[in-house]
């Protein structure tokens, strides 16, 4: 077994680093090390979304110097938040990529021990310090009245996890998959396009572009989206309203700002006189 030593790092976000594996593949070790069951339901995810977008193929589960991994195939290609930094004419064709990906994804049935996301996230809202105890008890009574649903959902779908090759586009990162109510991760990724913060080692140049082409990208992941399936606007407010609620208590706090804000636009009402 490989020593972490021995192996060429490859790209990294807050979650996990990826490197280089013997055979051509690659493997994502998570920075936790009790994330194993993450990664076996990631693995479950992405054989069950293989029949609507293309995935790298998993492989073996395997731990290095105490960090669990998860082996696949190596995709040659960047990601989209890339592409748009090295190419910025192409921001909207690759926004609107995005959202016609997401919504094939998002037409694949869960597989049944995948967390189902309402009760997963009832529990966040309960445990999680970082959220004001107002929108709390707010985000819990409209969570009560959001449906629930068997899609396979991926949990932190955005352009930087979405690669494009020369003659394929794969989705990556599945850690987050759960199963639930589709728009209900349309939310995540639409609280992520608003307010997320990029990944560390992000140049300053792309963290400019992120920065003024925010309305760009959510405008052509809309289009992408809406030429696809059909949107209940006040549906996904309220699941705006839980998914920013959440994001907060995650405490990252380059984007807490920028979640009030989100949260006031969307009409939550414990924090719009206070932000």
């Amino acid at each position: 077994m490989a020593a972490l030593e021995d192996l060429e790092r490859i790209g990294q976000d807050r979650e996990a680093e990826i490197f280089a594996w013997p055979d051509a593949r690659v493997v994502r070790l998570m920075r936790n090390r009790d994330r194993m069951p993450q990664l076996e339901r990631e693995r479950a995810a992405m054989h069950a979304a293989a029949g609507m977008v293309d995935i790298p193929v998993p492989t073996d589960l395997v731990t290095v110097d105490g960090r669990p991994g998860l082996v696949m195939e190596r995709i040659d290609g960047r990601d989209l938040l890339s592409l748009m930094e090295k190419q910025p004419w192409t921001v909207v064709r690759f926004a609107t990529l995005s959202g016609r990906l997401h919504a094939s994804l998002l037409r694949s049935h869960a597989p049944s021990d995948l967390p189902d996301l309402r009760l997963s996230l009832q529990t966040r809202l309960e445990q999680d310090e970082g959220i004001p105890d107002p929108l709390r008890e707010e985000s819990l009574a409209i969570l009560t009245d959001l449906p629930d649903g068997e899609a396979l959902l991926h949990g932190d779908f955005h352009p930087g996890n979405v690669l494009h090759g020369r003659s394929r586009t794969v989705v990556i990162d599945w850690v987050g998959a759960a199963r639930g109510d589709p728009l209900g991760d349309i939310a995540l990724t639409r609280v992520l396009l608003s307010v997320g913060d990029l990944p560390p080692g992000s140049s300053r140049f792309l963290r400019a572009l992120t920065t003024g082409g925010r309305h760009v990208v959510r405008w052509g992941y809309g289009r992408g989206l809406r030429q696809e399936v059909a949107i209940e606007p006040d549906l996904l407010r309220r699941w705006e309203i839980v998914r920013a609620a959440v994001r907060l208590g995650e405490r990252i706090e380059p984007e807490r700002p920028g979640l009030f804000r989100f949260l006031a636009q969307r009409g939550a009402s414990s924090i719009r006189d206070e932000h």
